[in-house]
Protein backbone atom coordinates (compact mmCIF):
# COMPACT_ATOMS: atom_id res chain seq x y z
CA UNK A 1 0.00 0.00 0.00
CA UNK A 2 1.55 3.72 -1.48
CA UNK A 3 -0.31 5.85 0.68
CA UNK A 4 0.13 8.84 2.72
CA UNK A 5 -1.31 8.44 6.68
CA UNK A 6 -1.42 11.40 9.21
CA UNK A 7 0.17 13.45 9.86
CA UNK A 8 -0.95 16.14 8.08
CA UNK A 9 -4.70 15.62 9.10
CA UNK A 10 -5.81 15.84 5.18
CA UNK A 11 -8.62 13.90 3.89
CA UNK A 12 -6.46 11.72 1.70
CA UNK A 13 -4.58 10.74 4.89
CA UNK A 14 -7.68 10.33 7.22
CA UNK A 15 -9.09 7.90 4.35
CA UNK A 16 -5.81 6.19 4.02
CA UNK A 17 -5.14 4.98 7.72
CA UNK A 18 -8.90 3.75 8.07
CA UNK A 19 -8.54 1.48 4.85
CA UNK A 20 -4.69 0.45 6.61
CA UNK A 21 -5.76 -0.20 9.46
CA UNK A 22 -9.73 -1.54 8.35
CA UNK A 23 -11.13 -4.91 8.44
CA UNK A 24 -8.86 -5.45 4.94
CA UNK A 25 -5.69 -6.85 6.89
CA UNK A 26 -7.39 -9.80 8.50
CA UNK A 27 -7.77 -10.52 4.72
CA UNK A 28 -4.40 -9.38 3.28
CA UNK A 29 -0.69 -8.86 4.98
CA UNK A 30 -0.35 -5.24 4.22
CA UNK A 31 2.95 -3.92 3.83
CA UNK A 32 3.09 0.40 4.02
CA UNK A 33 4.96 3.04 1.91
CA UNK A 34 4.10 6.06 3.86
CA UNK A 35 4.21 9.03 1.60
CA UNK A 36 3.74 11.68 4.09
CA UNK A 37 6.58 13.79 4.51
CA UNK A 38 8.15 13.54 8.16
CA UNK A 39 7.68 15.74 10.78
CA UNK A 40 4.98 17.97 8.74
CA UNK A 41 1.86 19.00 10.53
CA UNK A 42 0.72 22.31 7.94
CA UNK A 43 0.19 21.07 4.93
CA UNK A 44 0.41 24.13 2.03
CA UNK A 45 -0.82 22.28 -1.22
CA UNK A 46 0.51 22.04 -4.34
CA UNK A 47 3.82 23.41 -2.75
CA UNK A 48 6.98 22.83 -4.13
CA UNK A 49 10.15 22.75 -2.03
CA UNK A 50 13.23 20.64 -1.56
CA UNK A 51 11.87 17.97 -0.49
CA UNK A 52 9.51 17.62 -4.07
CA UNK A 53 12.57 16.53 -5.98
CA UNK A 54 14.34 13.95 -3.30
CA UNK A 55 11.41 13.02 -1.08
CA UNK A 56 9.85 10.74 -4.42
CA UNK A 57 13.43 9.09 -4.94
CA UNK A 58 13.26 8.08 -1.31
CA UNK A 59 9.72 6.38 -1.96
CA UNK A 60 10.77 4.92 -5.00
CA UNK A 61 13.61 3.13 -3.46
CA UNK A 62 11.54 1.69 -0.60
CA UNK A 63 9.05 0.52 -2.57
CA UNK A 64 12.33 -1.83 -4.39
CA UNK A 65 13.02 -2.73 -1.14
CA UNK A 66 9.63 -4.13 -0.59
CA UNK A 67 8.70 -5.22 -4.30
CA UNK A 68 11.97 -7.48 -3.48
CA UNK A 69 11.45 -8.49 -0.15
CA UNK A 70 7.60 -8.50 0.28
CA UNK A 71 6.61 -9.47 -3.29
CA UNK A 72 3.55 -8.42 -2.98
CA UNK A 73 0.45 -9.80 -5.38
CA UNK A 74 -1.42 -6.30 -5.68
CA UNK A 75 0.48 -2.99 -5.06
CA UNK A 76 -2.33 -0.16 -4.12
CA UNK A 77 -1.58 3.37 -5.32
CA UNK A 78 -3.10 6.41 -3.53
CA UNK A 79 -2.92 9.12 -6.80
CA UNK A 80 -2.94 12.20 -6.83
CA UNK A 81 -3.88 14.72 -9.71
CA UNK A 82 -1.58 17.02 -11.65
CA UNK A 83 2.58 16.90 -11.16
CA UNK A 84 2.36 14.47 -8.47
CA UNK A 85 0.57 11.47 -11.03
CA UNK A 86 3.92 11.74 -12.51
CA UNK A 87 5.70 10.23 -9.22
CA UNK A 88 2.54 8.03 -9.06
CA UNK A 89 2.71 6.77 -12.48
CA UNK A 90 6.84 5.71 -11.70
CA UNK A 91 5.18 4.00 -8.58
CA UNK A 92 2.67 1.80 -10.72
CA UNK A 93 5.36 1.26 -13.69
CA UNK A 94 7.56 0.03 -10.70
CA UNK A 95 5.38 -2.46 -9.46
CA UNK A 96 4.41 -3.82 -12.95
CA UNK A 97 7.77 -4.39 -13.36
CA UNK A 98 7.96 -5.99 -10.19
CA UNK A 99 5.16 -8.67 -11.29
CA UNK A 100 2.53 -7.42 -8.91
CA UNK A 101 -0.86 -5.75 -9.83
CA UNK A 102 -2.28 -2.35 -9.25
CA UNK A 103 -4.88 -0.61 -8.15
CA UNK A 104 -4.75 2.99 -8.62
CA UNK A 105 -6.79 5.10 -5.70
CA UNK A 106 -7.50 8.55 -7.58
CA UNK A 107 -7.93 11.15 -5.02
CA UNK A 108 -7.40 13.95 -7.78
CA UNK A 109 -10.01 16.29 -10.34
CA UNK A 110 -9.56 18.28 -13.27
CA UNK A 111 -7.06 21.00 -12.26
CA UNK A 112 -3.31 21.60 -13.49
CA UNK A 113 -1.54 21.43 -16.29
CA UNK A 114 -1.74 17.46 -17.09
CA UNK A 115 -5.66 17.32 -16.07
CA UNK A 116 -7.25 20.93 -15.73
CA UNK A 117 -6.31 21.69 -19.61
CA UNK A 118 -8.00 19.23 -21.04
CA UNK A 119 -5.97 19.82 -24.47
CA UNK A 120 -5.48 16.24 -26.83
CA UNK A 121 -1.79 15.85 -25.75
CA UNK A 122 -2.21 15.92 -22.11
CA UNK A 123 -5.20 13.13 -22.77
CA UNK A 124 -2.74 11.33 -25.13
CA UNK A 125 -0.18 11.61 -22.11
CA UNK A 126 -2.64 10.44 -19.63
CA UNK A 127 -3.73 7.20 -21.70
CA UNK A 128 -0.58 6.09 -21.77
CA UNK A 129 -0.37 5.26 -17.91
CA UNK A 130 -3.54 3.09 -18.36
CA UNK A 131 -1.98 -0.08 -18.76
CA UNK A 132 -0.29 0.52 -15.51
CA UNK A 133 -3.19 -0.05 -13.48
CA UNK A 134 -5.30 -3.05 -13.15
CA UNK A 135 -8.07 -0.79 -11.99
CA UNK A 136 -8.69 3.05 -11.31
CA UNK A 137 -10.97 3.87 -8.38
CA UNK A 138 -13.02 7.24 -8.67
CA UNK A 139 -14.62 9.24 -5.81
CA UNK A 140 -17.35 10.04 -7.28
CA UNK A 141 -19.38 9.58 -10.67
CA UNK A 142 -19.00 12.66 -11.85
CA UNK A 143 -15.41 12.78 -10.79
CA UNK A 144 -14.82 9.51 -13.05
CA UNK A 145 -16.79 11.18 -16.17
CA UNK A 146 -14.80 14.39 -16.54
CA UNK A 147 -11.37 11.68 -16.69
CA UNK A 148 -13.10 9.20 -19.16
CA UNK A 149 -11.28 11.15 -22.45
CA UNK A 150 -8.25 10.63 -20.48
CA UNK A 151 -8.33 6.91 -18.73
CA UNK A 152 -11.21 5.54 -20.39
CA UNK A 153 -14.62 3.94 -18.49
CA UNK A 154 -13.00 0.21 -18.55
CA UNK A 155 -11.06 -0.03 -15.50
CA UNK A 156 -12.88 2.59 -13.98
CA UNK A 157 -14.51 1.90 -10.57
CA UNK A 158 -16.64 4.52 -7.73
CA UNK A 159 -15.93 4.51 -4.26
CA UNK A 160 -16.76 7.66 -2.24
CA UNK A 161 -14.91 8.76 0.64
CA UNK A 162 -16.71 7.29 3.77
CA UNK A 163 -17.18 7.94 7.95
CA UNK A 164 -15.82 5.44 10.86
CA UNK A 165 -19.99 6.19 12.09
CA UNK A 166 -17.94 4.71 15.83
CA UNK A 167 -16.07 8.10 15.74
CA UNK A 168 -19.31 9.63 15.74
CA UNK A 169 -22.01 9.71 18.92
CA UNK A 170 -25.34 9.48 18.25
CA UNK A 171 -26.87 12.57 17.56
CA UNK A 172 -29.57 14.74 20.10
CA UNK A 173 -31.15 17.46 18.33
CA UNK A 174 -33.31 18.44 21.06
CA UNK A 175 -30.18 19.37 23.14
CA UNK A 176 -28.66 21.45 20.56
CA UNK A 177 -28.81 25.41 21.17
CA UNK A 178 -29.57 26.85 17.16
CA UNK A 179 -27.07 28.81 16.81
CA UNK A 180 -23.42 26.65 16.77
CA UNK A 181 -21.82 26.75 13.41
CA UNK A 182 -18.66 24.42 12.81
CA UNK A 183 -15.88 24.76 10.60
CA UNK A 184 -13.31 21.74 9.99
CA UNK A 185 -10.03 22.15 7.52
CA UNK A 186 -7.08 24.36 6.85
CA UNK A 187 -7.54 27.64 7.40
CA UNK A 188 -6.44 29.09 4.64
CA UNK A 189 -7.77 31.36 1.28
CA UNK A 190 -8.44 28.29 -0.79
CA UNK A 191 -10.47 27.03 2.03
CA UNK A 192 -12.63 30.15 1.85
CA UNK A 193 -11.77 30.97 5.61
CA UNK A 194 -12.02 34.91 5.10
CA UNK A 195 -15.37 35.06 3.11
CA UNK A 196 -16.40 32.88 6.29
CA UNK A 197 -15.24 35.48 8.89
CA UNK A 198 -16.80 38.15 6.79
CA UNK A 199 -19.97 36.01 6.55
CA UNK A 200 -19.98 35.89 10.83
CA UNK A 201 -19.14 39.73 10.68
CA UNK A 202 -22.46 39.72 8.46
CA UNK A 203 -24.16 37.97 10.79
CA UNK A 204 -23.22 39.90 13.77
CA UNK A 205 -24.25 43.47 11.80
CA UNK A 206 -27.73 41.75 11.50
CA UNK A 207 -28.54 41.03 15.07
CA UNK A 208 -28.03 37.23 14.38
CA UNK A 209 -26.78 35.03 17.28
CA UNK A 210 -23.99 32.92 16.37
CA UNK A 211 -20.97 31.06 16.90
CA UNK A 212 -18.12 29.84 14.85
CA UNK A 213 -15.93 26.68 15.96
CA UNK A 214 -12.93 26.85 14.00
CA UNK A 215 -11.27 23.51 13.71
CA UNK A 216 -8.01 22.94 11.93
CA UNK A 217 -4.63 25.34 11.99
CA UNK A 218 -3.50 27.60 8.69
CA UNK A 219 -1.39 25.77 6.10
CA UNK A 220 1.67 28.76 7.15
CA UNK A 221 1.86 29.63 10.63
CA UNK A 222 1.82 33.21 9.27
CA UNK A 223 -1.51 32.58 7.47
CA UNK A 224 -3.16 31.63 10.25
CA UNK A 225 -1.69 34.87 12.09
CA UNK A 226 -3.42 36.78 9.94
CA UNK A 227 -6.71 34.91 10.26
CA UNK A 228 -6.66 35.42 13.87
CA UNK A 229 -6.04 39.28 13.30
CA UNK A 230 -9.29 39.75 10.90
CA UNK A 231 -11.28 37.95 13.15
CA UNK A 232 -9.87 40.34 15.82
CA UNK A 233 -10.31 43.64 13.85
CA UNK A 234 -13.68 42.40 13.15
CA UNK A 235 -14.30 42.66 16.89
CA UNK A 236 -15.08 38.51 16.30
CA UNK A 237 -13.20 37.14 18.92
CA UNK A 238 -16.08 36.49 21.53
CA UNK A 239 -17.77 34.53 19.24
CA UNK A 240 -15.45 32.93 16.86
CA UNK A 241 -13.22 30.00 18.94
CA UNK A 242 -10.01 28.50 17.35
CA UNK A 243 -9.86 24.78 18.40
CA UNK A 244 -6.60 24.04 16.30
CA UNK A 245 -6.37 19.98 15.18
CA UNK A 246 -8.92 18.02 16.88
CA UNK A 247 -9.33 14.14 15.84
CA UNK A 248 -11.36 11.08 15.84
CA UNK A 249 -14.26 10.70 19.12
CA UNK A 250 -13.20 14.48 20.02
CA UNK A 251 -13.84 15.62 16.54
CA UNK A 252 -17.22 14.09 16.39
CA UNK A 253 -18.76 15.16 19.90
CA UNK A 254 -17.98 19.08 19.01
CA UNK A 255 -19.39 18.53 15.90
CA UNK A 256 -22.73 16.75 16.82
CA UNK A 257 -23.05 19.16 19.30
CA UNK A 258 -23.22 21.91 16.41
CA UNK A 259 -26.01 23.35 14.39
CA UNK A 260 -24.65 23.92 10.95
CA UNK A 261 -21.45 22.96 9.07
CA UNK A 262 -19.73 24.95 6.73
CA UNK A 263 -17.05 24.89 4.28
CA UNK A 264 -16.73 27.38 1.70
CA UNK A 265 -13.71 26.44 -0.27
CA UNK A 266 -12.55 27.45 -3.20
CA UNK A 267 -11.49 24.01 -4.36
CA UNK A 268 -12.61 20.30 -3.31
CA UNK A 269 -12.57 17.18 -4.40
CA UNK A 270 -14.58 15.15 -2.50
CA UNK A 271 -14.73 16.65 1.38
CA UNK A 272 -14.56 13.89 4.26
CA UNK A 273 -15.53 16.66 6.21
CA UNK A 274 -18.92 17.12 4.57
CA UNK A 275 -19.90 12.96 5.10
CA UNK A 276 -18.74 13.35 9.01
CA UNK A 277 -21.30 16.65 8.60
CA UNK A 278 -24.10 14.11 7.16
CA UNK A 279 -23.16 11.80 10.22
CA UNK A 280 -23.05 14.40 12.77
CA UNK A 281 -26.57 14.89 11.63
CA UNK A 282 -25.51 18.67 10.23
CA UNK A 283 -27.16 20.46 7.58
CA UNK A 284 -24.78 21.56 5.36
CA UNK A 285 -23.43 24.85 3.78
CA UNK A 286 -20.46 24.84 1.22
CA UNK A 287 -19.44 25.65 -2.02
CA UNK A 288 -20.17 24.06 -5.94
CA UNK A 289 -16.93 22.79 -6.81
CA UNK A 290 -15.66 19.35 -7.39
CA UNK A 291 -17.84 16.65 -6.03
CA UNK A 292 -19.97 18.62 -3.59
CA UNK A 293 -22.47 19.06 -5.51
CA UNK A 294 -23.07 15.60 -6.27
CA UNK A 295 -22.85 15.41 -2.19
CA UNK A 296 -25.14 18.15 -1.37
CA UNK A 297 -28.51 18.51 -3.45
CA UNK A 298 -29.87 22.76 -3.04
CA UNK A 299 -32.34 22.81 -0.04
CA UNK A 300 -32.60 19.00 0.48
CA UNK A 301 -29.64 18.10 2.77
CA UNK A 302 -28.06 21.60 2.55
CA UNK A 303 -27.06 25.18 0.42
CA UNK A 304 -24.42 25.41 -1.93
CA UNK A 305 -22.91 28.97 -2.80
CA UNK A 306 -20.38 30.22 -5.34
CA UNK A 307 -17.26 30.18 -4.24
CA UNK A 308 -15.92 33.78 -3.03
CA UNK A 309 -19.04 34.98 -2.30
CA UNK A 310 -19.36 35.75 1.62
CA UNK A 311 -23.02 37.48 1.12
CA UNK A 312 -23.97 34.32 -0.23
CA UNK A 313 -22.70 32.19 2.51
CA UNK A 314 -24.47 34.95 4.74
CA UNK A 315 -27.70 34.20 3.69
CA UNK A 316 -27.58 30.82 3.82
CA UNK A 317 -26.05 30.59 7.22
CA UNK A 318 -29.23 33.19 8.35
CA UNK A 319 -31.78 31.43 6.58
CA UNK A 320 -30.30 28.25 8.35
CA UNK A 321 -30.10 30.10 11.91
CA UNK A 322 -33.24 31.14 11.60
CA UNK A 323 -35.46 28.09 10.68
CA UNK A 324 -35.21 25.67 13.18
CA UNK A 325 -37.40 22.81 11.73
CA UNK A 326 -35.92 23.53 8.88
CA UNK A 327 -32.50 22.74 10.34
CA UNK A 328 -33.86 19.73 11.95
CA UNK A 329 -35.40 17.91 9.01
CA UNK A 330 -32.14 18.19 6.91
CA UNK A 331 -29.88 16.74 10.24
CA UNK A 332 -32.51 13.72 10.40
CA UNK A 333 -31.83 13.30 6.37
CA UNK A 334 -28.02 13.43 6.49
CA UNK A 335 -27.86 11.62 8.98
CA UNK A 336 -30.11 8.84 7.13
CA UNK A 337 -27.89 9.62 4.66
CA UNK A 338 -24.67 8.82 6.38
CA UNK A 339 -26.06 5.22 7.50
CA UNK A 340 -27.18 4.26 4.13
CA UNK A 341 -24.06 5.53 1.66
CA UNK A 342 -21.03 6.51 3.37
CA UNK A 343 -20.38 4.21 6.34
CA UNK A 344 -16.67 2.65 6.58
CA UNK A 345 -17.98 -1.04 6.01
CA UNK A 346 -19.57 -0.76 3.05
CA UNK A 347 -16.69 1.29 1.25
CA UNK A 348 -13.82 -1.60 2.66
CA UNK A 349 -16.42 -4.43 1.35
CA UNK A 350 -15.98 -2.41 -2.08
CA UNK A 351 -12.64 -2.18 -2.08
CA UNK A 352 -12.07 -5.93 -1.16
CA UNK A 353 -14.09 -6.87 -3.97
CA UNK A 354 -11.88 -5.03 -6.24
CA UNK A 355 -8.52 -5.96 -4.91
CA UNK A 356 -10.23 -10.19 -5.07
CA UNK A 357 -11.26 -9.58 -8.78
CA UNK A 358 -7.94 -7.93 -9.54
CA UNK A 359 -6.10 -10.43 -7.67
CA UNK A 360 -7.82 -13.27 -9.69
CA UNK A 361 -6.80 -12.49 -12.68
CA UNK A 362 -3.47 -12.95 -14.50
CA UNK A 363 -0.88 -10.67 -15.69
Amino acid sequence: MIAPLPPPNGGVAQISEMIFKSTLAEEYEIVLVNTSKPHEIRERVGRIGITSFYFPQVLWIRLLVQLVRFRPKTVYVVCSSDYSYLRDAIFMLTARAGGAHVVAHFHGRRRGFLFGGRYAITDFLLRLTVPLFDRMIFLSPGLQRSLVSAFGAKKGEVVGNFVDMSLMPLPRLSQRTGNQIVYVGRLSEAKGTFELIEAMAMLVRNGIPAFLHLVGIGETKIEEEVIRGLVSSKGLDAIVQFHGIVTGVEKGALMAQSDIFVLPSRNEIFPVTIVEAFAAALPVVSTNVGAIPEMVLEGANGFLVTPRDAHALFEKLRLLLEDKQLRIQIAERNFLLALTAYTKESAIAKISTILKSVGSASL
